[in-house]
């Protein structure tokens, strides 16, 4: 059903999430989804310092710094302390950013690498690479399935007032609808499709949603720069280049989705780390058998993953993170503005984080879905879920 095309073995999340969507648990689900979420996780990280390292010297043809950094302020912040160059406008944003930096959601999460070079003996942005964070997938995993449910409620909604004025014998177009038939119709076209996916039967066989961000490349290339990045990307051995999208208006930038297919034995020769093999270990995977089942796992899966370029100049990266076209004010949006935001999508949602959660939980055994799309919850059912399955004490009366 959702299938990432940054991940290996992208089959099985694929076939999980379309028997989950019909409640059809196997036993081996939730070590399935260990494994793939957390070897995925370290394998296209390894993907992503790999090509970054070769990419941006070769870009920049300077020495290039790297810095881990854990949230978005640490981004903003080496964009306005060193910009690349000023006008009016970047002066303008600047300064009032610097004024109220509590006003850019610097604390949102971002795990990823920030690459610099040094100008006038201060680092200086030129590009980064992140992999998007598991919630952020299960989010917008849940976005393309929850608009194809809508599409499919309006379809069967509109069936039912065609069938409303046949008895009429009008023309669909000639019938007036009160607001509560409008309501009736809708709301038992929802049934329908809720009946649909209970049993398994509202997606087509081969339905795919595709996400192609999730491990994510960006680059600073003022326009006389940008023929050079997809010159570097063609020449490379290991790249080859699906798809180039160009984005103007409110936001500017060009994104390109390339295939990376680097030499997995190079890239499997460095061991995992002791904070890789504690983590894992926490999050339900066997000590005694990490090393050797992650090897497997890279050696066994596709030989290449996508990864998105996005290639922007100073001034729109800019924008995109702290003037109009701020990023967290667009996810913010698409959150307020999703055209369907009945039970069934609020059910997908919580099924999509809840499947990404057991991933990186601790808890290593789940007789049962605790989510059915086509129930009914309050959100604070959802809340007890989470805190179940990361062994989060319930609050109870103490007598």
């Amino acid at each position: 059903m959702i299938r990432i095309n940054s991940f290996l073995h992208r089959q099985q999340l694929y076939d999980i999430t379309r028997r989950w969507l019909a409640d059809q648990l196997e036993p081996a689900d939730l070590v399935t989804l260990k494994t793939l979420i957390n070897f995925n996780s370290l394998w296209i990280n390894r993907l992503g310092r790999d090509f970054a390292q070769w990419f941006f010297p070769q870009f920049s043809g300077d020495k290039v710094q790297e810095q881990t950094v854990s949230n978005k302020g640490e981004l903003k912040d080496l964009l306005v302390q060193n910009p690349r160059y000023v006008n009016e406008r970047i002066i303008s944003l600047n300064r009032r950013y610097e004024q109220h930096p509590e006003r850019y959601l610097r604390e949102t999460p971002f795990s990823g690498v920030l690459y610099s070079v040094e100008r006038q003996g201060k680092p200086a942005y030129i590009g980064s690479r992140r992999i998007k964070r598991v919630r952020r997938i299960a989010e917008k995993g849940a976005r393309r399935i929850s608009d194809y449910i809508y599409k499919q409620i309006k379809q069967r909604a509109d069936l039912l007032a065609q069938e409303r004025a046949d008895i009429m014998g009008i023309h669909k177009s000639e019938l007036i609808s009160t607001p509560e038939q409008m309501n009736d119709e809708f709301e038992r076209a929802e049934s329908r499709i809720a009946m649909a996916l209970s049993r398994g039967q509202l997606f087509p066989k081969e339905q795919a949603f595709i996400l192609e961000d999730v491990l994510g490349v960006k680059v600073i290339a003022e326009e006389y720069e940008q023929p050079k990045v997809i010159q570097l990307l063609k020449e490379h051995p290991h790249c080859e280049i699906i798809e180039i999208e160009h984005h103007r208006g409110h936001y500017n930038a060009t994104n390109v989705v390339f295939r990376y297919a680097p030499n997995k034995e190079e890239l499997l020769a460095q061991p995992l780390s002791t904070i890789a093999l504690d983590r894992l270990v926490h999050r339900g995977l066997r000590r005694d058998r990490v090393e050797g089942d992650f090897r497997q796992f890279v050696l066994s899966g596709e030989d290449s993953i996508h990864i998105e370029l996005i290639i922007s100049d100073f001034q729109e990266m800019l924008e995109s993170e702290i003037g109009r076209s701020m990023h967290e004010n667009r996810i913010i949006r698409q959150r307020m503005n999703q055209s369907y935001r009945g039970h069934l999508a609020r059910n997908v949602s919580y099924l999509m984080e809840f499947m990404f959660a057991c991933g990186i939980s601790p808890k290593t055994r789940i007789d049962d879905l605790p989510i059915k799309v086509w129930i009914r919850y309050m959100p604070d059912y959802f809340d007890e879920v989470l805190k179940d399955l990361f062994q989060i004490p319930r609050f109870r009366e103490i007598e």
